[in-house]
């Protein structure tokens, strides 16, 4: 397998990608390459949230990812800001 066709591969299925974004009433009709360009973006914003958070792991010399860790990168990265209420304590 060449590297490009590795490139083109996706971790998350785009037709449920399309299908969750379907869902929504404002969402009309959606060119081929949305749900397959959404599906990279996720994993890409995936990738970094987990290299941030073994980051974390490292630096308090733990050997497992736990939820403290996820919020610390969440709360000390202003770009994630928007996901503060998902991991607010009351909730987990």
């Amino acid at each position: 397998m060449t590297d490009n066709s590795k490139k083109l591969r996706s971790v998350f299925p785009a037709a449920r990608l399309k299908k969750i974004m379907q869902s929504n009433e404002e969402v009309g009709k959606m060119g081929v390459s949305v749900p397959f360009i959404t599906s990279k973006a996720l994993e890409m914003f995936i990738e970094e949230i987990v290299k941030l958070t073994y980051k974390e792991l490292e630096s308090t010399k733990g050997n497992r990812i736990t939820v403290e860790h996820i919020r610390k990168v969440i709360k000390d990265n202003p770009k994630y800001e928007f996901l503060s209420n998902v991991t607010s304590e009351q909730e987990m």
